[in-house]
């Protein structure tokens, strides 16, 4: 086609001859410039991302140090190191999933470029695939998405009932109660397992479609 021609046209204005090697170099070169891109991107939102994390923390902790007395009368202290752990993570772990995605879509929209290119019939059939497989997956993503909100609250939830269980471990002990609370974290925890690994065989669904 004219992208062929093109695309053979420029070879040869650069002094080479269209050859199976030369194509072999050039698709070598590209995937590796692409590597390289790709590389360098994923670097400098990772170095975002760590910022995020510290700057949430930091607001955090100035937040609430300046909160009132009756703020923490009705919040359990496993709350903050929630927020500053878990939840911390997530919002940056968040933060880096948008920047994958935008990256994904704009490869995506070089991808679909290159293909009119060289074929419009390929890229109609290509789109019609690929909204096939978002309405196929539709069903996986809602999944993944209701199992990490229920990961966030059994977390959440689980911090809470260990920080305050630790934070009167004196008491705890001194009336031999720790068989009682054992029971409940325990429950928690396995509930936590079994979400998770609803969310990874979700995750990994989606990664294989």
């Amino acid at each position: 086609g004219h992208a062929i021609q093109w695309l053979s046209s420029g070879v040869e204005a650069i002094g080479l001859q269209p050859s199976l090697g030369v194509w072999l170099s050039i698709c070598v070169s590209g995937i590796a410039l692409k590597a390289g891109i790709t590389l360098l991107a994923m670097k400098e939102a990772g170095y975002a991302v760590a910022r995020l994390m510290t700057e949430l923390r930091q607001r955090l902790v100035a937040a609430l140090l300046a909160a009132r007395w009756s703020y923490y009368v009705s919040k359990p202290l496993g709350v903050f190191a929630n927020a500053l752990g878990a939840e911390t993570m997530r919002a940056g772990a968040s933060y880096q999933q948008a920047a994958r995605l935008t990256s994904s879509v704009i490869q995506g929209l070089v991808y679909t470029l290159l293909t009119l290119l060289v074929s419009w019939q390929t890229a109609v059939f290509a789109l019609v695939a690929g909204l096939a497989a978002v309405a196929l997956f539709r069903k996986a993503v809602a999944g993944a998405q209701s199992a990490g909100s229920h990961q966030t609250e059994l977390m959440r939830s689980l911090s809470m009932r260990v920080t305050d269980t630790l934070q009167g471990i004196k008491a705890v002990k001194a009336m031999a109660a720790e068989n009682l609370a054992l029971p409940l974290i325990a429950a928690e925890i396995r509930g936590l397992d079994a979400n998770q690994r609803r969310q990874v065989w979700l995750s990994e669904l989606l990664r294989v479609g």
